[in-house]
C-alpha cells in the first residue's frame, strides 16, 4: 500500500459519509454520484454509511426554515461585535475619570505619608 493510497482511503470514506448525509455541495455531489457507478470500494463505503446513518433520518422531521433565516445570519455575521460609539465614549470617559481618581489618591497618600524633610512647603 502506497502513501497516496493510504491517505486517499480515509478521504474516500469521508466523501462517502458526506454523500450519505447529503451535505455535499453540487460539484462534489455530482463527482461522488459519478464515482458510485465506477468505484466498487466507494460504493461499498457509501452503502456502509447509508445503513449506519439511516437511524438519524428517523429522529427528526423535515422543517422549512423561515424566509428571514439567511438574511438574519448574514446580518449577524456583518454586524460588528464591538460596542456602539456612544457606549465606547461612556467607557472612555469612565476610564479617564477612574484614572484621575487613582492619580489623586496616589498623590494624597504620598503627601500624607512622606517624611517631613521631603515636603516642598
Amino acid at each position: 500500500m502506497t502513501l497516496r493510497h493510504s491517505l486517499a482511503a480515509p478521504l474516500s470514506d469521508l466523501l462517502a459519509a458526506e454523500l450519505a448525509l447529503g451535505v455535499l455541495k453540487p460539484a462534489p455531489h455530482f463527482t461522488a454520484k459519478t464515482r458510485l457507478a465506477h468505484d466498487a470500494e466507494f460504493a461499498a463505503a457509501y452503502e456502509h454509511w447509508s445503513l449506519r446513518l439511516a437511524p438519524l433520518a428517523l429522529i427528526g422531521r423535515p422543517a422549512t426554515p423561515s424566509r428571514d433565516l439567511w438574511p438574519n445570519i448574514r446580518r449577524r455575521l456583518v454586524t460588528p461585535i464591538y460596542p456602539k460609539p456612544l457606549e465606547r465614549w461612556f467607557w472612555r470617559l469612565a476610564t479617564l475619570a477612574l484614572a484621575a481618581v487613582a492619580v489623586g489618591l496616589a498623590t494624597a497618600i504620598d503627601r500624607q505619608f512622606a517624611p517631613l524633610g521631603s515636603r516642598f512647603d
